[in-house]
């Protein structure tokens, strides 16, 4: 059975309220470069009185008039496992939402050698108000390289730029861990790394390095970094470098380089008959699933990702708003020390 019932208009919700079409109009869809600002009051009657009516807004119609299409374009990586930007998405929806803004989800393509052949077709459908990318990949720079010139703003998430980025502040992370150890008495402290054979590494591996090292130095303590490699992030084997053993034995503390690899190093540590934190005190970082789901209640940075999310949306709806310009400076936000059991007090 065919519903009969007629939509309801701008004209109905302003004659049932007495007010103008205008005012109506702006209520339910302001222009984010109009300079109308409606009391608190009218909005709420408008937006009540459309409920009641079933008035659903003309999408397009509003793009005429704006010319924003309200939708923006989320990119994560699509190869392997790494960089879960389940927070990233999160931060970035919920402040859309709030502005009346779509999301369309997209996943970088396989291959990389060619990238014209794999590229989304919305990105040259232009049916996008800007795109977000919400995890570090090695294709983000060639679609960079593609919009260069372009008038569609990019805004980066977890990925070091100049400017258009969010990103963390990684030195700070890994110098704020490290002296948390050396302040709970750990004086042999290991920083170990991951190197899955990914083309180019985040910027947080050399910023992590540098962290960790300040601190140590500041300390007047040795320096230990290793690196262990794996083809995934997450749920495959480690393979250790040959002085791994005698590295452990020597050391009171690591500080693994993400949440994961710390619990991986924690089944070592269990084969091997090392306590944690007795013998050994294990930290992680990124405060993901890795260390909610840790078997000890780990010590870790956590990373701020949904705020990230809702910064970096707040930065791409400046962009929008902001015709005559393409850039944005990026912002920079800090992990939070979140201690745990993972780490005993060895002073005397």
């Amino acid at each position: 059975m065919t519903d009969s019932r007629k939509a309801s208009t701008l004209k109905d919700i302003a004659d049932s309220l007495g007010v103008s079409t205008a005012t109506v109009s702006h209520a339910l869809s302001p222009n984010p470069s109009s300079n109308i600002k409606l009391p608190e009051e009218t909005v709420r009657r408008v937006r009540e009185e459309a409920e009641k009516l079933n008035y659903r807004v003309h999408a397009g119609a509003r793009s005429i008039r704006t010319r924003i299409f309200q939708n923006l374009g989320f990119f994560m990586a699509k190869r392997g496992k790494a960089h879960s930007p389940e927070g990233l998405l999160a931060g970035v929806h919920d402040a859309a939402e709030e502005k009346g803004f779509r999301i369309t989800h997209i996943r970088f393509p396989e291959s990389m050698e060619d990238f014209e052949k794999h590229i989304p077709s919305v990105l040259n459908e232009r049916n996008l108000d800007a795109i977000i990318i919400g995890s570090y990949h090695p294709v983000s720079s060639l679609i960079h390289e593609k919009l260069k010139g372009d008038n569609l703003p990019v805004v980066y998430l977890n990925d070091k730029h100049s400017s258009n980025s969010v990103y963390i502040d990684d030195v700070f992370g890994a110098e704020t861990m490290t002296r948390y150890l050396v302040e709970k008495g750990h004086k042999r402290i290991c920083l170990t790394l991951r190197k899955p054979p990914f083309e180019k590494m985040h910027h947080s591996v050399a910023d992590r390095i540098k962290g960790y090292t300040k601190a140590m130095e500041n300390a007047g303590l040795e320096t230990t970094i290793r690196t262990v490699f794996s083809q995934e992030v997450v749920g495959t084997p480690m393979q250790y470098p040959d002085d791994w053993d005698q590295t452990i034995d020597h050391c009171d503390a690591v500080f693994a380089f993400d949440d994961d690899l710390a619990n991986q190093i924690g089944r070592y540590l269990y084969k091997r008959g090392i306590r944690c934190p007795d013998d050994i005190s294990p930290v992680g970082y990124n405060g993901d699933y890795g260390s909610l789901s840790s078997w000890i209640d780990l010590a870790t940075m956590e990373i701020p990702s949904y705020e990230m999310g809702k910064v970096g949306f707040e930065m791409v709806s400046n962009l929008i708003t902001n015709r005559n310009t393409r850039s944005e400076p990026s912002i920079i936000m800090k992990p939070r020390l979140r201690e745990g059991a993972s780490v005993c007090d060895r002073n005397p």
